[in-house]
């Protein structure tokens, strides 16, 4: 299934997917997504991260497999270079 880039969003497992508009970050066309995780009592989702994934520059919808699979995939980029400012903010003291 197609979500569209601009206001769409689908829900897998516990996690939320929210498309919040696409525009051009540093010169290179991206979409705005706005992840969302189940709370403790499971009645409603709230914010874990806004991510911003690649797009082609007339794409205005994608699978949702995609979409998943861009999130994290800079989800786990974002940790990697979390950790790498941790490891070098400690090793210069």
């Amino acid at each position: 299934m197609r979500i569209g880039l601009e206001n769409g969003g689908f829900d897998r497992g516990d996690r939320r997917y929210m498309t919040e508009g696409t525009f051009y970050l540093g010169g290179h066309p991206v979409a705005k997504i706005g992840i969302f995780d189940r709370t403790e009592d499971a009645h409603a989702f709230a914010r874990s991260a806004t991510v911003y994934i690649p797009r082609r520059k007339s794409e205005c919808a994608m699978t949702m497999d995609r979409i998943e699979t861009l999130v994290n995939e800079r989800l786990r980029e974002i940790e990697e270079q979390e950790r790498e400012d941790r490891w070098s903010a400690w090793s210069d003291c």
